[in-house]
């Protein structure tokens, strides 16, 4: 275990399984823009594009506990 925490093994597999998951397909931006209502498919797609982005930039939790 070179150092690093068990978890760690796993971040290469978790960060795939989120990018997989980037695009968003037409029933989850229908889903989403029904419930919100007021905000067009695009912008759906856009705001679920730039959530997946924030995650992965933010990827690793400090002190081997998850942000909220």
């Amino acid at each position: 275990m070179d150092g690093k925490s068990l978890w760690e093994d796993y971040l290469p597999e978790a960060q795939a399984a989120i990018m997989a998951l980037r695009e968003p397909d037409m029933t989850m931006i229908s889903a989403a823009a029904l419930e919100a209502g007021h905000v067009s498919k695009d912008e759906v797609g856009r705001i679920y594009r730039a959530m997946i982005d924030a995650a992965m930039i933010h990827q690793v939790p400090t002190a081997g506990k998850a942000e909220r």
